[in-house]
């Protein structure tokens, strides 16, 4: 891999282009802000390189039943769910394989996250390929303990970042006191002690180039409470923040990134008004949209980014806790495309999901 160097740093790296099968250059300007060249890959928007397709993860048969579906699924780059892809041995036993959370890292691949044991050791994890494959179960070590109820994004380009969440110490109510990141290598770290925790309805967004956010309702709070946290592309997450009340505040959004460096909230849980959030490329967090009229209300769906700045938001369950075989699309500007059947996959609940690949 050739670099290029501008001032004695490294800003750019040659990569294959998907589209002439030359090579492209990421050169920057004094800005930090635009491409200099066109001969980039279809999957690269901006600075970020967004994935070309997306990878769900496991998940349950419905949300009254903790049997749990052993599959994997790509998302392929126009939006198509494939077939399902069963989990070798080995492979998700030491997790719960519902309730985890998956991020980007290493450019092209991506890591999930969590664990449902009674032993608080170290965080259990596979990590995923540039081709979807899962590997075997790994665990941290003690300094990036067990969580569940927790959310993941990207950040710094290529690291993993996973919240704070809840432990399964006894009560089951303690909480973390830490994130957990993991970099372009998949060597883990923790965050401060003590920022961004105590709380719960957690959700996480990259925004930017390589930055990300997060946010979660007081537990002190009475569901009325919601902070947020910023993630700098080193790792550091500043102090606790207070956002106006919003309905995201008693009712945790699914989050994803879309477009060149924006997120996206979706609020469609049961037993409350759907709407959808935006998150500019600078953090800011826009006015709550209502949408009770386009979208289906749905518990514990899963949305990942693919197609190069496109989104797809998929399964979940209904108020009579069936499992919902639709899904919908997001298109590269934000804008949520009608209600459609999904394309293939076992539909399940709480599943994960992440972008992966470049091609």
């Amino acid at each position: 891999m050739s670099r290029r160097r501008y001032r004695g740093s490294v800003v750019g790296v040659y990569v294959p282009s998907t589209t002439t099968g030359a090579s492209g250059v990421w050169d920057l300007d004094t800005q930090f802000s635009r491409l200099q060249k066109s001969a980039w890959p279809a999957a690269v928007a901006g600075l970020y390189i967004t994935p070309a397709k997306g990878w769900l993860g496991w998940g349950q048969q419905s949300a009254v039943s903790s049997t749990e579906v052993n599959v994997t699924n790509l998302v392929s780059s126009t939006g198509v769910i494939q077939t399902d892809v069963a989990v070798p041995a080995g492979v998700g036993t030491g997790t719960t394989t519902y309730n985890m959370a998956a991020a980007g890292y290493g450019l092209d691949k991506a890591v999930i996250a969590g664990k449902y044991t009674t032993v608080a050791r170290g965080l259990y994890y596979n990590l995923i390929s540039s081709t979807g494959v899962t590997a075997a179960d790994q665990q941290t070590s003690s300094t990036t303990p067990d969580r569940t109820s927790h959310a993941a994004a990207t950040y710094g380009f290529n690291k993993a970042f996973f919240t704070p969440g809840i432990t399964n110490a006894t009560p089951p109510t303690t909480y973390t006191s830490f994130g957990a990141i993991m970099n372009e290598v998949a060597v883990w770290a923790r965050t401060s002690t003590g920022v961004g925790y105590s709380r719960y309805n957690f959700w996480c967004n990259g925004y930017g180039n390589d930055t990300a956010i997060m946010g979660g309702t007081n537990i002190s709070g009475g569901g009325n409470d919601h902070q947020i946290n910023y993630l700098s592309n080193t790792g550091v997450i500043s102090a606790d923040s207070a956002v106006p009340t919003v309905p995201y505040s008693t009712n945790p959004p699914i989050s994803t990134r879309y477009g060149v460096g924006t997120g996206i909230l979706l609020g469609l849980r049961l037993n409350t008004t759907r709407y959808i959030t935006y998150i500019t490329d600078t953090g800011v967090i826009g006015s709550d949209i209502n949408v009770t009229s386009s979208l289906g209300q749905r518990d514990d769906s899963v949305v990942t980014t693919y197609g190069g700045g496109k989104a797809i938001n998929v399964y979940g369950s209904n108020a009579s806790f069936n499992v919902l075989s639709t899904m919908f699309l997001i298109s590269d500007t934000g804008v949520i495309a009608s209600e459609t059947a999904a394309s293939g996959g076992t539909a399940r609940t709480q599943s994960a999901g992440a972008g992966i690949s470049l091609t």
